[in-house]
């Protein structure tokens, strides 16, 4: 016989399994134009980031990985670079593993990252739907939270053009939950079940970290950091003395997991940090964000990436106004806190983050804060929903009624604001073009949602039939806004699909034998060499090395090109010093010359004179002076260890060159510096002749060996610790937290 309570449960299990069946049909529906097989209708995520950056750095992961190589070195961008330590090339990030497993061996196509970006989609609506229910325990209120959040402005704007940034994001409502589930399990005194949360939860920010955006894995951080102190903060008042020892190793256990599992991640990338364009930012540098007009996207639908709905606001609203709770005033502040945080070094609290917050003098762009307001955003209208959705108490019926006093006043402001921005594209002249239309597009939707939202309220309070359906009506207004509004954003018809098609000019270059580099002034998609397999002198990422940028800059062109062995350069001039046009393989209609450089430089090279300068800059100045000849002589920065003979003859030549791995065969008949065209960097080992040899670095950024008089062969492998240590780490962190979750359960409370 099934007693009451466990039918009840049953019923909620379907009813959930339905929600989250209804969720995966959302998100289909949201992204039904990547997906219908109707030619017509098909579109692309746009290109740009997208494309150049994440889809290249896919592709050039699945190719390595089907090769048998753990995707280490990246020696197609910036003329070599360490691949996995650009925390964005995310290469150990669970889910992209899987899709490159499911692609298969043929090659990653466009569409199967596109799917990775839909699945995430799915998965952050899941979360959240989750972590709502169970905060406010109802069901529509998860589902309103959901929305918001899934599809809101903020989410459904540029984080899906730059994965790292939505795939880091979605796993924060999953850690809030293990969080609250935690702080549950504390509260009934089951401190083994409140371990085995916070483990799970640290897992979670592993994930957020391992997927490959480091400011919104700090931004994620501190939020589940707040969230942690504020959950656990009554027990810590009533515990003694040693409880709060005891507790706060439990606490830690979160953050520990988090960092020790992705610690395969950030080990590699926090030395690439330290040597990057990024070791160091400025106030001003650090400071950009939102302008101070663009909190007007708030309430105006469709201006800007802050709006999360007419609806949700004034749900978000209400719960402030009925629910005077912790959690309620914890998402308040939290989302004030947030929202005055993108606006950046406009206001003081930046200044204070900046000189105070660990991490926030690492990053530009501060309006991505607006990932914590929009989440923040979204709970709180759950909880206005919840709160709409049971009986109303005659006084918390009183306070719904004067703010739908407001909100007849709001409407009447909105339909002022059509009549002004009609009155606008009738007698004023629009500068730029279509600015007061514009306006007065918005202005209507902003009166037709608003109207529509108070009519909601209108109806949860005057009719008992609604009253009991204000749910669907609730979810029903907020998807026709959301997906009426952000449906379609940055998508296009085929130019992202084309993007890395190859041209004669591309063909011609793959078909050329031999060492050698392409140097481009933008004119190609970003990333091209890791699709076409073509090194470059260039390439797009957050992360390049900062002597490297340095050098380039200091150089002239002809010599920076020597320097790098390039052979070929894309120019949208048509004639170069250094440089003979192949009109043939030019294209003036898409805008760009191809040149062969005359003389080229080499991949190995001697040299038997240099000249010690241990000031980079002083270096950079010798390098780029008309007298300093690159092909007999080079600069380091402390003596090689070897007297030079100061002349000689010899060769060098390459004979076997994968990403990570490097073999040379050289001949010399007196002590010689063996110069190779490669980028020097923490991590690559040389042996020569089958003992270790010692690296020098020539040039402020080449990889040199010296080399004594005879005939040698000299192995490189880039094998850097940082990445063992790193994986070693994870591992025994993984394998300890699952071994802990696995007996604190059985254990029982």
């Amino acid at each position: 016989m099934i007693t009451p309570t466990a039918s009840r449960r049953r019923s909620d299990r379907v009813r959930d399994l339905l929600v989250v069946l209804w969720l995966l049909g959302l998100c289909a529906l949201f992204f039904w134009q990547l997906w219908t097989a109707n030619p017509q209708n098909r579109r692309w995520l746009a290109s740009g980031d997208f494309t150049d950056q994440f889809y290249a750095f896919r592709y050039y992961q699945a190719r390595e990985l089907w090769s048998g190589r753990w995707p280490l070195w990246n020696p197609y961008t910036f003329s070599g670079s360490p691949f996995l330590a650009d925390i964005q090339s995310a290469v150990y990030y669970p889910i992209g593993l899987l899709i490159i497993l499911l692609a298969g061996r043929s090659g990653l196509s466009l569409f199967a990252v596109e799917v990775e970006v839909m699945v995430h989609y799915f998965l952050v609506s899941l979360f959240t739907y989750l972590f709502v229910r169970r905060l406010t325990r109802n069901r529509w209120a998860g589902l309103v939270g959901s929305l918001v959040y899934s599809y809101g402005s903020y989410l459904t704007s540029y984080p899906k053009l730059q994965m790292a940034i939505l795939e880091g994001q979605t796993w924060v409502p999953l850690i809030l939950l293990a969080v609250l589930c935690a702080g549950e399990e504390e509260g009934r005194g089951n401190r083994r079940r409140s371990s085995a949360w916070l483990t799970l939860g640290g897992l979670g920010l592993a994930l957020s970290a391992l997927a490959g955006h480091a400011q919104t894995f700090l931004l994620a951080f501190y939020t589940v950091l707040a969230y942690l102190i504020f959950t656990f903060f009554p027990a810590w008042r009533r515990a003694t003395a040693g409880e709060k020892v005891r507790l706060a190793a439990r606490l830690l256990l979160l953050p520990a997991v988090g960092l020790g599992a992705a610690a395969a991640q950030w080990l590699p990338s926090v030395e690439y940090m330290r040597l990057s364009t990024r070791a160091h930012l400025g106030f001003a540098q650090a400071g950009g964000g939102f302008l101070y007009s663009d909190l007007l996207a708030l309430v105006l639908p469709g201006l800007r990436v802050i709006y999360i709905g007419v609806l949700p606001l004034i749900l978000a609203v209400l719960a402030l106004v009925l629910e005077r709770r912790r959690e309620t005033t914890f998402w308040g502040v939290t989302a004030v806190v947030a929202l005055l945080l993108s606006l950046g070094r406009r206001t003081v609290l930046f200044t204070l983050f900046y000189l105070f917050v660990p991490g926030f003098n690492l990053f530009q762009g501060q309006e991505r804060a607006l990932q914590v307001f929009s989440l923040a955003a979204a709970v709180l209208a759950g909880v206005g929903t919840a709160r709409l959705t049971r009986s109303l108490a005659r006084p918390v019926k009183d306070r719904v009624l004067a703010l739908g006093g407001v909100l007849r006043w709001a409407n009447i402001g909105a339909w002022m604001l059509v009549l002004f921005a009609y009155w606008g594209t009738l007698y004023l002249a629009q500068q730029p073009e279509g600015q007061v239309s514009d306006l007065l597009e918005r202005s209507v939707l902003l009166a037709l949602l608003l109207g529509l939202s108070t009519g909601v309220l209108g109806l949860r309070l005057g009719h008992r039939f609604w009253a009991r359906r204000a749910g669907w009506l609730v979810v029903a207004l907020i998807l026709f806004d959301l997906f009426t509004l952000n449906q379609g954003r940055d998508l296009e018809r085929a130019q992202a699909r084309d993007r890395f098609a190859a041209t004669p000019a591309v063909r011609y270059l793959q078909a050329q034998s031999g060492c050698f580099r392409v140097w481009d002034e933008g004119l190609w998609p970003g990333n091209f060499g890791m699709v076409w397999g073509l090194e470059e002198t260039g390439g797009i990422s957050p992360l390049r090395l900062q002597r490297y940028q340095d050098l380039l800059q200091a150089l002239p062109e002809e010599k920076a090109r020597w320097l790098l062995n390039v052979h070929y350069v894309v120019s949208s001039r048509d004639s170069l010093p250094d440089g003979e046009l192949l009109s043939e393989y030019s294209d003036p209609e898409r805008g760009f010359f191809l040149h062969r450089v005359r003389e080229p430089g080499q991949p190995a090279y001697l040299v038997y004179q240099v000249e010690v300068e241990p000031d980079e800059k002083k270096a950079r100045q010798r390098l780029a002076a008309a007298d300093f000849d690159l092909r007999r002589r080079a600069i380091v920065a402390q003596e090689p260890g070897m007297a030079l003979a100061g002349s000689g003859q010899g060769t060098a030549r390459v004979v076997e060159r994968v990403p990570g791995r490097l073999v040379v065969e050289a001949q010399t008949d007196a002590n010689a510096l063996l110069v190779l065209s490669e980028i020097d960097y923490p991590g690559w080992q040389a042996r020569l002749d089958g003992q270790k040899a010692p690296l020098v670095r020539a040039n402020t950024i080449l990889r040199a060996v010296p080399l004594p008089a005879g005939a040698h062969r000299l192995e490189m492998d880039f094998r850097p610790w940082t990445v063992l240590a790193g994986q070693v780490l994870s591992a025994l962190t993984v394998i300890a937290a699952v071994v802990a979750v696995w007996r604190w359960l059985r254990a029982g409370p």
